[in-house]
C-alpha cells in the first residue's frame, strides 16, 4: 500500500496489466468473445490514462478563425510576448507549439502526424503548460484538416476562441462538430470584448454583450454543448496594463487554465479516479473467480456420482445388446465369418468350401459377407451411441438445468472426427470374430488327419498285395523297393484303378460326414459366440463411458488450476 502512494501510476499499471493478461485468456467462463474484446479496449484506454498521470504538463489547444486574437491571448496568458502574428503567416496550416525552455515535450504528442513548428519561450508563468496554437479553422482544407482534427484528441483541454464579429460564422460550428471526442474538455473564449464598449454609454455595451452571449450559447447548445462555459475577455486590454474592466473575465479564464495544471500535479487524486474506473474491471475478475469455483464444485459432484450410476447404465446396455444379438442378420454374419471350413481339413474342407461357394453364388448367407449385418450394425451402433454417451448427455442436462452454459466455453465435450457408433461396433465385432476359434478345433483337425491317413495307408497296403508278404524273407531295403515298385505297377491294372476309385468314394463319404459334423458343432456354438460378442461390446461401452468420465475429470483439474491462478 505504501508503494502505491509513492507511485500511483506504477501500481495502477501493474493492476491493469494483470487484468489485461486475465482478459487475454480464451477460456473465460463469464465473458464471451465480444465482451472480452470490449473489456480489453477499456483496459488499453485506462493504461493510456495512466501515462497521463506521469505527464507533468498540461496540453492546451487554442482553436479559432482568422483575426480572433489568439496570439494576443497567449501573450496575455504568459504575461509577456511569446507569440506574434508573424509566427502564423505564411504557414497557415501549421500547428504552433509554445513551450517553456525548461519543459520538455511529452513523447506522446504526435507532432510528426501534423505540420508543426516549435517555439521555446522564457515565460515561467506558463512553464507547466504547453500551448498549441492550431491553424485557423477557416484556412485549412482536405487532408490537413483531417490531421488537425485527429491531433485534437491528444490535447487535455481545448479553448475555442472567437470574437463578437465572428461568433456567428457557421464554419466555426462545423469544425466544432468534427472534434466530438474532446467535448467534455471544451471551453469557449469570446475575445475582443472591448468592441461592445466602443460606442457611447456602458449600459448599451452590457446589453449588447448579453445579447451576443445568449445567441452564442444558443448556437453551442444547437451543436450539442448543453452547458457551455464562455469567458468574455479582452487580451489587448490585459496586455496594455493597468486596471481591467469589470466585464473582462480574463482573470477567471487564466485561473481556470492554471487550476487545470494544478490538478495534473496532484497525481494521487487522478490515480484515485482511475482506481474507481478500474473497479468494474476488477469485478470481472471476482465474478470469474466465483463462477470457476461454482463450476468446479458442481462438476466434481457429478463425477463422484458416476460410479454409483454406472452399474444401472451397464444393465440397460446389456438389455439392448441381447435383443440385437438374436437377430437373423447377426446369425448370418456368424455363419459367414465362422464357416464349417474353418475347422475342416482334406476332403471335408473341399466339400465345405464348395458348399459355401455354391451358397454364395445363389445369394445365400455368403452374401452377407459382402454387406455384413445389413441394418444390424447401424441399429447396434445407435444403441452404443445412446448408452455410451450417457455421461455426456446427463452432464449436458445438468449444465442446462442449472444454467451452467458457460461450461461449454471452458470444457467442450464434443469430439470432432470421432468415429460413429456403427463403425465402432462393426470394427469391434468383426475383429473379435477373427480371433475366435471353436473349442476343440485342434483335436478335431488332428482326428481328421489321423483318419484320412489310416484310410490312405489301408489303400496302399491293399494295392501292394502279395509284395508285402515276402518283406520278412528278404533284406529290408531290397524288399521295400520291390514293394514300392509293385504298388506303382498295380496303379495301372484294373485292380489298381478299382482300388483308387474306392479310395475316392471313401474319402468323399468321410469328408461329407466331417462336414455335417462341423456344421452342427459350429452352429451349435452360436450362443457361446454371442456371449463373447456381448462381452466385447460391453468392454467397448466401458471404454466410451470411462473416456467421457476422464474428459470431465481433466476439465475439473483444469478448473482447479484456473481457480488457483485467479486467486
Amino acid at each position: 500500500m505504501t508503494m502505491e502512494k509513492r507511485d500511483p501510476a506504477g501500481g495502477l499499471r501493474q493492476d491493469l496489466n494483470g487484468l489485461k493478461a486475465f482478459l487475454g485468456r480464451e477460456d473465460l467462463v463469464t465473458l464471451d468473445g465480444e465482451e472480452r474484446r470490449e473489456a480489453l479496449v477499456r483496459v488499453e484506454s485506462l493504461l493510456g490514462k495512466v501515462g497521463d498521470i506521469e505527464r507533468g504538463t498540461l496540453l492546451a489547444g487554442l482553436i479559432g478563425g482568422t483575426g480572433v486574437g489568439k496570439s494576443s491571448l497567449m501573450n496575455a496568458l504568459a504575461g509577456k510576448p511569446i507569440a506574434s502574428t508573424s509566427h502564423r503567416r505564411p504557414h497557415t496550416e501549421d500547428v504552433l507549439v509554445y513551450r517553456y525552455e525548461g519543459t520538455a515535450l511529452p513523447e506522446s504528442l504526435p507532432l510528426r502526424d501534423v505540420p508543426s513548428r516549435e517555439y521555446v519561450h522564457g515565460a515561467e508563468a506558463v512553464g507547466q503548460i504547453i500551448l498549441c496554437d492550431l491553424p485557423d479553422f477557416d484556412s485549412i482544407v482536405g487532408e490537413h484538416r483531417e490531421k488537425v482534427v485527429r491531433f485534437l484528441e491528444h490535447l487535455d483541454v481545448l479553448y475555442w476562441v472567437t470574437s463578437p464579429e465572428k461568433y456567428g460564422d457557421g464554419r466555426f460550428y462545423d469544425f466544432l462538430d468534427e472534434a466530438p471526442r474532446a467535448r467534455e474538455n471544451f471551453y469557449f473564449v469570446l475575445n475582443k470584448g472591448d468592441l461592445f464598449f466602443g460606442g457611447p454609454g456602458a449600459g448599451a455595451g452590457y446589453e449588447e454583450m448579453a445579447k451576443v452571449l445568449d445567441r452564442f450559447r444558443e448556437h453551442l447548445r444547437g451543436r450539442g454543448i448543453s452547458d457551455p462555459i464562455v469567458y468574455v475577455v479582452s487580451a489587448e486590454e490585459v496586455l496594455k496594463g493597468g486596471d481591467v474592466s469589470p466585464w473582462n473575465r480574463f482573470g477567471e479564464f487564466r485561473k481556470q487554465l492554471f487550476n487545470e495544471r494544478s490538478l495534473k500535479e496532484v497525481r494521487e487524486i487522478k490515480a484515485a479516479n482511475l482506481h474507481a474506473e478500474t473497479a468494474s474491471l476488477r469485478e470481472l475478475l471476482a465474478r470469474e473467480r466465483a463462477a470457476v469455483a461454482v463450476l468446479e464444485r458442481r462438476l466434481g459432484a457429478f463425477i463422484e456420482a458416476i460410479p454409483s450410476k454406472k452399474e444401472a447404465w451397464r444393465r440397460e446396455f446389456e438389455t439392448a445388446l441381447s435383443a440385437n444379438l438374436e437377430r437373423e442378420e447377426w446369425k448370418a454374419v456368424l455363419r459367414d465369418r465362422l464357416p464349417p471350413s474353418a475347422i475342416l481339413v482334406g476332403p471335408g474342407y473341399g466339400i465345405a468350401s464348395a458348399a459355401e461357394a455354391w451358397g454364395a453364388s445363389r445369394g445365400g448367407t455368403g452374401q452377407a459377407a459382402g454387406d455384413p449385418g445389413g441394418t444390424f450394425f447401424r441399429d447396434l451402433g445407435a444403441a452404443l451411441e445412446s448408452h455410451g454417451g450417457r455421461v455426456r448427455r446427463e452432464w449436458k442436462a445438468v449444465v442446462l438445468r442449472e444454467n451452467l452454459r458457460s461450461m461449454e466455453r471452458v470444457c467442450p465435450l464434443e469430439r470432432d472426427g470421432d468415429p460413429g457408433g456403427e463403425e465402432k461396433v462393426r470394427d469391434t465385432l468383426l475383429s473379435a470374430l477373427e480371433r475366435i476359434r471353436p473349442p476343440g478345433a485342434f483335436f478335431f483337425r488332428l482326428f481328421q488327419y489321423a483318419l484320412y491317413g489310416f484310410i490312405l495307408l489301408g489303400f496302399f497296403a491293399a494295392l501292394a498285395g502279395d509284395q508285402l508278404g515276402g518283406l520278412t524273407a528278404q533284406s529290408p531295403p531290397a524288399a521295400w523297393f520291390r514293394a514300392l515298385g509293385g504298388v506303382i505297377t498295380a496303379f495301372f491294372t484294373p485292380r489298381g484303378l478299382a482300388a483308387l476309385g474306392s479310395l475316392v468314394v471313401v474319402f468323399a463319404l468321410v469328408g461329407w460326414r466331417f462336414y455335417i459334423r462341423a456344421r452342427k458343432v459350429i452352429y451349435g456354438l452360436a450362443d457361446g459366440w454371442n456371449r463373447r460378442m456381448a462381452e466385447e461390446l460391453v468392454a467397448l461401452w466401458e471404454a466410451e463411458t470411462d473416456a467421457a468420465a476422464g474428459e470431465l475429470e481433466a476439465c475439473r483439474q483444469h478448473l482447479q488450476l484456473k481457480g488457483d491462478v485467479l486467486k
